[in-house]
């Protein structure tokens, strides 16, 4: 197996540029394993493997290598962030241009201002491309555009459908600027944990764009994939363990809390409910990240339950139509809907992530299961939960596990209220209290929180204390 010859990445121009169709090969352009690798450095050029913390810098470096024979040329490449890495796209200002407009402006001679750089593409050669951020598409998480002079591609960033984890794709490589053939075989990927540490003659305000995983125990990994324009249908991969096992779990702040409302809060009534998780957040770049939460246990207030008539109106969404770990679309039908779902998460740009929840197809012991699908940008989240009736108590719990590896500020769920009502109140007024028992992933200590909510007469008035 030979090496890909190098040439400089700014070797081509626009005749280069223009140069879309594939030639004919006979190699087969792959990933070589030993090139392809990740680090997360602090500011010394050491490995830090502390949990929750912005580093300073993390490099993928990939290598492409042939078979013998006329070259391939790349197609796609994937960068595989580990599963928890988060980001803040809010960290610099966006460079405005995106796609085309993006390439149109560095060609016209405009330039992505400093303090929107967030990172460096380094080619093998020793060329030195920066990297910036750019306003995310409707598609995209995230996106950081390579340009300078007349070269430019896009990283376009999207959330993986098993694990969550962040994905940065260059997709449809023009063979003129692409990778293998005479474009760029080898390179490194450098992104900044502080962009402001590193850019030269700015003053932007110092926030983070990296944020290692939360949860410790296992060694984090990175992978690179890579196809070509003459075999699209064969995807080449190459995985890679970052450092060693995520340390200092027990150091991370956690500290979240919980909020339950009804939205009809009188005696005896079917009624929605509203329950809000919310984690506080530390924006400090030199400070460690909360942990993200694992699962969480609602006990609703005593006497709260089921709503016969309700749920004898709902059907079931089964697992198969809700599609979990995949990339398709869940299609539950609108008859299991039982609610809605939102997050909220500063790292995401603050816009909120909408969603539903529904009743999932019963299996044995685990009658009323909870689905929640939330549309984020390129994919959707989907987690799954329970509700359970103590059998000595009759109180209600609602469960929910796998929660994503994300950031979020809030995290609420509304179950309908209504004819189709899922819950009803308790049949006496007066202070009710939930609470809730957190998971973190850190495998820290589970924390709890409780909620009080005010249950007038069941005609609405003021409770005397008795039952209606």
């Amino acid at each position: 197996m030979r090496s890909v010859r190098l040439a400089p990445l700014l070797g081509t121009i626009l005749a280069g540029l223009a140069v879309f169709a594939p030639a004919p090969a006979a190699a087969e352009l792959t990933l070589a394993p030993s090139g392809t690798a990740m680090q997360v450095l602090n500011a010394g050029g050491d490995p830090d493997n502390r949990a929750g913390v912005h580093p300073d810098r993390t490099t993928q470096s990939f290598e492409l290598v042939d078979t013998g024979g006329e070259s391939e040329y790349a197609r796609e490449l994937v960068i595989d962030l580990p599963a928890g890495m988060s980001g803040d796209i809010s960290a610099t200002p966006f460079c405005p241009k995106a796609g085309l407009a993006f390439f149109t402006a560095l060609v016209s001679g405009g330039e992505c201002r400093p303090e929107t750089q967030v990172g460096i593409l380094r080619s093998s050669s020793g060329s030195e491309t920066p990297i910036f951020n750019v306003k995310p598409a409707t598609n995209q998480v995230v996106a950081f555009g390579v340009g300078q002079g007349f070269f430019s591609a896009l990283f376009a960033g999207s959330l993986r459908p098993d694990d969550l984890g962040l994905s940065l794709r260059l997709s449809e490589i023009p063979t003129g600027i692409g990778l293998g053939g005479s474009g760029l075989p080898s390179g490194t990927v450098e992104l900044w944990g502080v962009p402001a540490d590193h850019q030269v003659g700015t003053s932007i305000p110092r926030r983070a764009l990296l944020t290692t995983a939360t949860s410790c125990g296992s060694v984090p990994s990175s992978a690179v994939s890579m196809r070509t324009w003459e075999r699209p249908d064969v995807w080449h991969r190459q995985s890679s363990q970052i450092g060693s096992a995520l340390v200092g779990c027990e150091s991370l702040p956690f500290a979240p809390n919980a909020q339950f409302d009804l939205d009809a809060p009188r005696a005896d009534a079917t009624s929605g409910a509203r329950i809000e998780l919310s984690v506080p957040q530390n924006h400090d770049p030199d400070g460690r990240a909360a942990s993200s939460i694992e699962s969480v246990d609602v006990q609703m207030p005593a006497g709260m339950t089921f709503s016969p008539g309700g749920a004898e109106r709902l059907v079931s969404c089964s697992d198969e139509q809700l599609g979990a770990g995949t990339a398709d679309d869940a299609s539950c039908p609108m008859a299991s809907r039982v609610g809605s779902v939102e997050i909220l998460a500063s790292a995401l740009g603050g816009d909120a992530i909408q969603g539903a929840l529904y009743l999932g197809e019963e299996r044995p012991g685990d009658r009323f299961r909870l689905f929640a699908v939330a549309d984020v940008p390129g994919t959707e989240v989907k987690f799954t939960g329970s509700m359970q009736t103590d059998s000595r108590t009759g109180q209600l719990t609602a469960s929910l596990s796998g929660l994503p590896q994300l950031p979020f500020d809030t995290l609420t769920l509304h179950f309908d209220g209504g004819p189709n009502a899922l819950l009803a109140t308790p049949l006496t007024c007066g202070p009710a209290k939930a609470e809730a028992t957190f998971t973190p992933y850190s495998g820290s200590a589970p924390v709890q929180s409780s909620a009080t909510v005010s249950i007038a007469g069941s005609d609405g008035g003021a409770c005397s204390g008795q039952p209606p």
